[in-house]
């Protein structure tokens, strides 16, 4: 029996009413996209309870006529899930495809599940190297009517045919190519289904009509490629009726074999058999005809009613044959129609009849069910529940050790606690999107160095961030419907970094033009206040990684104040990156920088036919300023003379910034690594070992035992970082082969790095540069010394 008390009540019932007022928002907002940026999904986000969802949030995302309720699993609950799913007959493996108003999106594989009144998706653990995706959670409320997207019939060629009678197929263009020639230098890949063109879909396009359905998961192993012509596939498709089709999701072309069970299901024949059935129809002249069944030709809803230009009703009835226009549909209503496919793609579908399960479940109702469907499946309880006074404090602790990279073996004291949890609250920091901040760390490090933060656009995108105040990551655009790709999406949703968008740090002592070509101004370069770096939800590296969060790669993250050190001391790092989850409100912008008064003038024009005349209070006049150089933006932020004078101490600030913060990561009991340099013949390297910590001043460190006990520089110290020696053998993270350490030293670019070279008689033994982070010992002898730490 679940007895909960009168607080858990009182909570729940905030909680259902709290879901309820979102989902219905959403939908109204999905009904007047006014204040929305054209075709991005109205989205909505709630606080849930416990440490199994991801930032505590979950999302609400309208799709017109079903609602979609998405969130991350943490990674346990995330691997048990997909174990759980797996063993459940029920479960169907289906790809996740966010459906938007212009173009799909395949996700990812995917786990599908029904339960009650929702379609529940959940990210495929097994073979999914879409690091974006891990732990995600997409449950679908109400139906959502396939569409079929229908080029324009007076200017399209849709064509049909069997594939032992290719060769009439249409005669391509004549200012393009001959058939022949088509034919002859066309590649094709023979799969499981069908045949996808590879070479020529875009030259010549005999495209039947569009499908929403992920094409490339239906087409099956491939066997053969590139086949050249279609002869050499007659004998495997021979007197087979195949359509061409083009997939919405890649923008490919398949010829599909209708008679396979798998690609009628995706062409909307799932209500019939599939052998084709003959029947006779006999039309108002008397005269009789024979129609074919269990074909779908032209994707028509075959459960619809279609409307003509009289407003009479009609549904599909069958095919009919004719060696010289290929098939017809035929209609039935209050008279029999046969018409053509253009004929057909004038009539009107008329909207579902059966009744929405959005409409036919009140809000409380979806609520108490959704809470009931994460409990079981999930194991969630209560997730609609805003967290408590413990979760949130614990949440707030989890948020600090991890944007400030502190050592799970850091033990906090009460004062550290509660000084911790007094400076760390819950705030909105992009539309319906919340993290935690850390007051007063962006003071600090405006305090120590001066450094802007920026991001460099197409100018294009600008009136719409404007507009829906935000930039947002590529997961974001996508999961809202909008196909938008960034620099490189695709990379960044596979290593994890679409999750975020992408910041640089620009910090450099040296007021110098010899670097010019890496210190000028973009065409569109979005100047960021640095208060941002209050937030708990970023990550950063130095050197550009399309924000990896692979095992090899994560642990080289660096903090922002590792960051703005590294760059006082050895100049700009020109590649580096911080990658803030989700997006980032376009209220946190301070200006636009453009290089020349001629892109200024462009961009002025953007706004006007956007009809933007203000941004952030200021006249998009003075909102846009004409800078060729990284200096003058900095110059700008912080007035010339300002500026020159904070340059003078900029290292020193910038070091005791470092210490203070190292100070805070390090705790009596813990162990860290020490590092010396050693010359030899004008060489440095670096020894590194492994000592425990008995006392932390402001500069020093004092070790544990020893007689007397060693008293080390906060410089020397290094933290999450194994003590790799030469000599030492080592794995990469993440990886399986075992190396050896050649040389560990500081690079040009201030990164601790070391050459390691693989095993002799392991596939070799070539060397390779690694950072530092990234290794772990392997050696006995190095396990055993970690250990006892």
């Amino acid at each position: 029996m679940n007895i909960k008390s009168p607080e858990q009540i009182g909570r729940r019932q905030v909680a259902l009413e709290r879901f309820g007022d979102a989902w219905r928002k959403s939908r109204e907002s999905s009904r007047s996209l006014k204040d929305q940026v054209e075709g991005l999904l109205p989205r909505i986000g709630l606080l849930a309870d416990g440490d199994s969802i991801q930032n505590q949030q979950i999302d609400v995302i309208s799709e017109g006529e079903r609602v979609v309720v998405t969130f991350k699993l943490a990674k346990e609950q995330w691997r048990e899930l997909t174990k759980k799913l797996h063993k459940d007959p029920t479960v169907t493996k289906e790809p996740i495809i966010y459906d938007g108003t212009r173009l799909s999106h395949v996700l990812c594989d995917g786990l599908k599940l029904t339960m009650e009144n929702f379609n529940i998706h959940v990210a495929e653990l097994v073979g999914n190297n879409i690091l974006s995706s891990h732990g995600l959670v997409r449950i679908e409320i109400g139906e959502k009517r396939s569409v079929v997207e229908r080029d324009n019939p007076e200017n399209d060629d849709y064509s049909f045919s069997l594939a032992s009678n290719l060769h009439n197929f249409p005669t391509a263009p004549t200012d393009k190519s001959s058939e022949e020639f088509w034919q002859a230098g066309m590649q094709v890949n023979h799969k499981e289904h069908g045949i996808r063109i590879d070479s020529t879909s875009n030259v010549w396009p005999p495209v039947a009509f569009q499908t929403n359905s992920n094409l490339s998961g239906v087409t099956g192993e491939q066997r053969y490629s590139n086949l050249l012509g279609m002869d050499s596939l007659l004998d495997v498709f021979e007197d087979k009726i195949v359509v061409g089709v083009r997939s919405r999701v890649e923008g490919q072309i398949y010829y599909l074999e209708l008679s396979d069970p798998k690609i009628q299901e995706v062409l909307g024949m799932r209500d019939y058999k599939v052998a084709t059935t003959r029947e006779t129809l006999v039309d108002e002249s008397g005269n009789s005809f024979e129609i074919v069944k269990g074909i779908n030709y032209f994707l028509a809803d075959l459960t619809a009613t279609y409307i003509d230009p009289n407003y009479n009703e009609y549904k599909v009835s069958g095919y009919v044959w004719d060696d010289k226009v290929g098939p017809s549909i035929v209609l039935q209503g209050k008279d029999l129609k046969i018409l053509s496919f253009k004929q057909f793609l004038q009539l009107k579908l008329t909207s579902q009849k059966k009744e929405s399960k959005l409409k036919t479940l009140n809000e409380r109702q979806l609520a108490e069910e959704l809470e009931e469907v994460l409990e079981k499946l999930v194991g969630v309880k209560d997730a609609l529940l805003t967290p408590d006074e413990k979760a949130e404090r614990a949440y707030k602790l989890n948020r600090y050790r991890w944007v400030n990279k502190v050592p799970k073996e850091r033990k906090f004291t009460d004062t550290e606690e509660k000084a911790i949890i007094s400076s760390v609250e819950r705030k909105e920091v992009a539309p319906g999107y919340f993290t935690f901040i850390e007051n007063g760390r962006a003071k600090r490090m405006n305090e120590a160095a001066p450094f802007f933060l920026f991001h460099v656009c197409d100018p294009e995108n600008i009136p719409k961030m404007v507009k829906s105040n935000s930039l947002i990551c590529s997961h974001e655009r996508f999961r809202r419907g909008l196909k938008v790709d960034g620099m490189s999406s695709g990379d960044d949703l596979m290593l994890g970094g679409g999750d975020g968008v992408f910041l640089r740090m620009w910090a450099d002592k040296n007021i110098v033009d010899r670097d010019l070509y890496y210190h000028k101004v973009e065409d569109a370069t979005l100047v960021f206040d640095n208060s941002i770096l209050d937030r708990t939800d970023y990550y950063c590296y130095s050197t550009d990684k399309c924000g990896a969060i692979t095992p090899d790669e994560f642990p080289t993250r660096i903090t922002t104040e590792e960051l703005l050190a590294l760059q006082v001391t050895h100049g700009y790092q020109r590649n580096n990156e911080l990658i803030f989850r989700h997006g980032i409100s376009f209220k946190d912008v301070k200006f636009i920088a453009v290089k020349h008064e001629t892109q200024k003038i462009k961009l002025l024009e953007m706004f006007r036919k956007a009809e933007i005349k203000e941004v952030n209070g200021k006249p998009v006049e003075d909102f846009v300023v004409d800078q060729y150089k990284y200096f003058d933006v900095a110059t700008t932020l912080y007035g010339y003379n300002s500026f020159l004078d904070k340059q003078k101490s900029t290292t020193e600030g910038a070091m005791q910034l470092l210490n203070m913060q190292k100070k805070s990561m390090i705790g009596s009991g813990q162990a860290v690594t020490v590092l010396k340099n050693i010359q030899e013949e004008g060489d440095i390297k670096i020894s590194m070992r492994r000592v425990v910590v008995k006392d932390v001043s402001d500069d020093f460190i004092v070790t544990k035992g020893g007689h007397p006990p060693e008293i080390i520089k906060l410089e020397e110290v290094i933290l999450n970082c194994p003590a790799v020696n030469v000599g030492d053998k080592v794995r990469v993270i993440g990886d399986n082969p075992e190396y050896v350490v050649d040389k560990v030293f500081y690079d040009m670019r201030g990164g601790l790095t070391a050459i390691i070279k693989r095993v002799v008689g392991i596939m070799g033994s070539g060397s390779t540069r690694v950072s530092v982070f990234s290794l772990e010992l392997v050696t006995k002898a190095a396990q055993s010394t970690n250990k006892k730490f």
